[in-house]
C-alpha cells in the first residue's frame, strides 16, 4: 500500500472512523466533504486516492460502498511477517 498525503489521510480517518461509529455504513461522499470542509469534487477526488492507494475499497455502482482495507490499520512490520509466512508456510518454523 502506499502512503497517503496528509488530507488523504484526513479522509481515510474519517471514512474510518464513521464505519465503526456506524456499524458498517459508509459515509455518503456529501458527508466527508462537510467533514473535510472542503467541495465535492475534491471529496471525491480523495476518496478515490485512497481507493487507488489501497487503504479502500469499493465496490462500483453502489452507494455507501465504501470498506477499510483489512490491512490499513495494521502496522507495517506486521503486513511484512504476514506476507512472509505465507510464502514459506511451516518452513520458517522450528521443528
Amino acid at each position: 500500500m502506499d502512503s497517503l498525503t496528509y488530507r488523504q489521510k484526513e479522509c481515510f480517518d474519517f471514512v474510518a472512523a464513521y464505519i465503526e461509529r456506524t456499524g458498517g455504513v459508509a459515509p455518503a461522499v456529501g458527508e466527508i466533504q462537510r467533514a473535510l470542509q472542503t467541495g465535492y469534487t475534491n471529496a471525491h477526488r480523495l476518496v478515490n486516492q485512497c481507493v487507488q492507494r489501497g487503504w479502500l475499497t469499493k465496490k462500483t455502482g453502489l452507494q455507501r460502498a465504501l470498506a477499510v482495507n483489512v490491512n490499513a490499520r495494521r502496522d507495517p512490520s506486521e503486513i511484512a511477517a504476514i506476507q512472509v509466512n505465507e510464502i514459506l508456510g511451516d518452513a520458517g518454523s522450528p521443528a
